[in-house]
């Protein structure tokens, strides 16, 4: 039940964060990276790692790094448009 929540959340989000997807769930970040993992393994479900600011005394909110998750639909995977 909860790995369904999880996936409508992120349909619904595209491109959320792994923080605002476990703050949302109230969960650790583990506890739902643990969850989504079969999903990254079958290519259902896409993750973006961005790195934090270069300069760290910018004191910007980029100073950390993120993580983004993507759903993949079926029929985008492997598929060329022209």
């Amino acid at each position: 039940m909860i790995l369904q929540a999880l996936k409508q959340y992120i349909q619904n989000n595209p491109g959320c964060s792994l923080h605002d997807l476990s703050v949302h769930f109230a969960m650790s970040e583990d506890a739902s990276m643990a969850m989504l993992n079969s999903w990254v393994k079958r290519g259902k479900l896409n993750i973006e790692k961005t790195e934090g600011c270069a300069v760290g005394s910018c004191h910007c909110d980029a100073s950390l790094s993120q993580v983004y998750l993507r759903w993949c639909d079926d029929l985008s995977i492997g598929v060329s448009k022209r």
